[in-house]
């Protein structure tokens, strides 16, 4: 199979395979397929026209599929074709992930939508792995044709999903009612983004923090990602329901595990609250059932410096202001009693704008310029009866109302060890580049640049050496400007540890060190301290530390990012 894949319905295209309405996927690599009642009769007809093919009926999808070469992301571009009539037109792709919902189309009018997939495996519940090897495509809607479909390898980043029942991929009944349908915010999310930006949703019903590792979820996706790509988790509603999985015991831990598994592979954490239930009050406001796990996760994002969107507080304040006669419209109703817990496609669809809308708020690159340019941020209502707590006297590093984004790119790490932590750095503004486009790795990292990143890793207003001492960071003379020595650096770092938690401040133990000799009076304690927390090691393979050695820049960002890191 080639890179890329052209067909046409209806009428012949120059390039473009013609596919007949009676063309099924079971017969060749690419085809039709159809869906089929309880008793295994088609719910509906192709009909092929001379413009394309459509489903005899609206509430039916026509789906399109085609097999692909390889795992990785695809550019999809869709030609609809307006029929004899005005109409809306929703357009989904594998695993029913939306992006395109009621777009009109006028009768006669030919619209194209380009939009990137991600095509891998998946693991679902006890089940066998299925093999990503296919881009579908599904079109729901009165008068809307299916002209032709182009599908292209290409690059871009991609968006991984890990969670639950609230987040996965679900199916849906036809005929088809978004009301009556269970759909999870992470199916949702693709018709925010603009080609460049594809979604791959490794959520599944009934998971938690362990399950999703212990059961080869994690194992699955993370395979499957690349430097660059970004992981948003959502759990909770599963974890309250384990002793073992408190939410500031194995909850917390598990999800601290998580971020430092993406950051292994080059990979930018995201971390969600858990989405509230509309289990409502006497006096309208909603149950706080799961306030404990969404301070645990704003926990880890504020220790982390991670993103943090809080779904908790905002789908409080928003099913809170529709009021217990609204709101279940947002969830799964089969007509006779409402699910408390899962969203149907309305609530998925209001729920992935709220993700979207805080990827724009916080200016998370480069998702945020990916953006649809027609997109609108959700307005969340304050929430007046009843806020979800919030941490209370909580510091950390990097709270993310501290984060400063640099936009400058440097081009001079091609090779460099930290090249990850350095990029990381720069892009939250605690490290500057050392001149337009240079960072200058091996350069000698001075004490002013030092003492200024402490105060920037913890969110302290002031820059250099004297700030610093104000402060509490700097518990040596300054006399050496031009550059930062190792045992330097250590007191730099422990101090900043010591002043972010000091209920868990650190004194060091028996430091193993065959230059111990070396080492400042002053700064022994501080050099035991980073070598217990793992701040800092030997400087080589002698096993000496080297006291009096200058640091590099570089060096110090793997450093500082050990530091931060540590809890």
């Amino acid at each position: 199979m080639e890179q890329i894949q052209r067909f046409c319905f209806g009428a012949p295209r120059e390039d473009f395979v013609l596919v007949e309405a009676n063309h099924l996927i079971e017969a060749d690599a690419y085809g039709f397929r159809l869906f089929l009642d309880a008793d295994n009769r088609p719910l509906s007809q192709i009909q092929a026209g001379s413009t394309g093919v459509c489903s005899s009926r609206a509430d039916v999808p026509l789906q399109f599929e085609a097999l692909v070469k390889e795992p990785g992301i695809y550019r999809v571009t869709v030609t609809l074709q307006g029929g004899n009539a005005d109409g809306k037109v929703t357009l989904f792709s594998t695993h029913r992930r939306f992006h395109l919902i009621d777009c009109p189309v006028k009768q006669g009018e030919q619209k194209t939508a380009s939009f990137s997939v991600n095509v891998c495996d998946v693991q679902p519940n006890e089940l066998p792995l299925v093999k990503g090897d296919r881009v579908c495509i599904g079109i729901l809607g009165e008068n809307a044709v299916l002209s032709a479909v182009e599908i292209e390898k290409a690059a871009g980043v991609t968006v991984f999903v890990a969670g639950d029942s609230t987040v996965t991929d679900q199916s849906a009944n036809y005929p088809y009612c978004p009301k009556t349908s269970y759909c999870g915010w992470g199916q949702m999310l693709s018709q925010w983004f603009l080609p460049g930006v594809a979604i791959s949703n490794h959520a599944q019903s009934g998971l938690t923090t362990d399950t999703f590792r212990n059961d080869l979820h994690w194992k699955v996706a993370l395979a499957n990602m690349k430097p660059g790509d970004f992981c948003l988790f959502q759990f909770g509603h599963n974890d309250q329901k384990c002793d073992e999985l408190q939410a500031f015991g194995g909850y917390l831990d598990n999800l601290r595990r998580y971020v430092g598994e993406c950051r292994e592979h080059g990979v930018h954490p995201i971390l969600c609250s858990p989405i509230n239930r509309i289990l409502f009050e006497e006096n309208g406001a909603l149950r706080d059932l799961l306030g404990e796990y969404g301070e645990a996760v704003q926990t880890v994002a504020q220790e982390e410096g991670i993103p943090f969107i809080d779904l908790l507080s905002q789908t409080t304040a928003i099913f809170t202001d529709f009021g217990p006669e609204r709101a279940p419209s947002y969830f799964w109703n089969d007509g006779n009693s409402v699910d408390r817990t899962h969203p149907n496609d309305l609530g998925g669809a209001l729920i992935s704008r709220l993700v979207a809308s805080e990827i724009v708020r916080q200016g998370i690159a480069p998702l945020c310029g990916l953006i649809r340019e027609d997109f609108v941020p959700y307005e969340v209502p304050a929430c007046k009866i009843r806020p979800v707590p919030r941490t209370k006297g909580a510091t950390s590093f990097l709270l993310n109302d501290q984060i400063k984004i640099n936009t400058a790119t440097v081009t001079d790490l091609t090779g460099c060890p930290q090249k990850a932590a350095v990029l990381e750095l720069l892009a939250k503004g605690i490290l500057n580049p050392a001149s337009p486009g240079v960072f200058s790795p091996d350069t000698p990292f001075s004490l002013q640049d030092a003492a200024t990143a402490m105060l920037r890793s913890l969110g302290l207003p002031g820059e250099g050496a004297d700030d610093a001492k104000a402060q509490g960071l700097l518990p040596f003379d300054g006399e050496n400007s031009d550059s930062v020595t190792r045992e330097q650096l250590a007191a730099l770092l422990v101090s900043a540890y010591n002043l972010r938690a000091p209920d868990k401040a650190i004194i060091g133990s028996v430091t193993h060190y065959p230059d111990r000799a070396q080492i400042s009076p002053w700064a022994l304690d501080f050099v035991r301290a980073a070598d217990e927390m793992k701040f800092m090691g030997p400087a080589d393979e002698s096993g000496a530390f080297a006291p009096k050695s200058p640091v590099t820049r570089a060096q110090a960002a793997g450093y500082l990012r050990k530091m931060m890191a540590t809890r």
